[in-house]
Formats: structure tokens, sequence, C-alpha cells
């Protein structure tokens, strides 16, 4: 039955924007995105009912090449999920 068996994960969103035009682009659009990002992440702390609660949620910056892009990224990470199976 559902909520019958509970375990905790981390949940991952990772945002990468191409910065091989302009690295202060790059930051300027990681800059507007954060608080969209951060404000839907933690608007549904229940995740549409998959998650019980949460610890914290943090993030990370950092320079990255995907596919052979520059990028810059920024790592969001939802800890200690108690998820709901």
């Amino acid at each position: 039955p559902t909520g019958s068996k509970t375990e905790l994960n981390n949940i991952v969103v990772e945002l990468h924007v191409n910065d091989s035009g302009s690295l202060s682009g790059a930051v300027e659009t990681l800059e507007t995105l954060h608080p969209l990002i951060v404000t839907a992440l933690v608007a549904d702390t229940t995740l549409t009912g998959t998650v019980q609660t949460y610890s914290q949620l943090t993030f990370s910056t950092m320079r990255s090449n995907l596919d052979g892009v520059n990028t810059l990224s920024r790592i969001y990470t939802l800890n200690n999920c108690k998820i709901i199976a």
C-alpha cells in the first residue's frame, strides 16, 4: 500500500547553460533562472505526493563540458528526501 515503505534519497536537478558565447551572459542567465527554479522546487514540498519531507535544498555552480559544449552548470540537490513508495 502507498506510504507503507519509505526511504531516504537525494533528488538532483541540473541546469546547464552554454557559455561559449559569453561567460558573463551564462552567469546572468543562471542568476535569472535561479530564483524561479528554487521557488518551483520548494513550492510543492511533497513533489506531488511522492516525498514526505526533505532536509534542505543545496546548490553548486561549476564550469563543465557537456557533449563538447562548454557550459556553466548549476546543480540543485534536495537532500534526504523521504520518498513514499
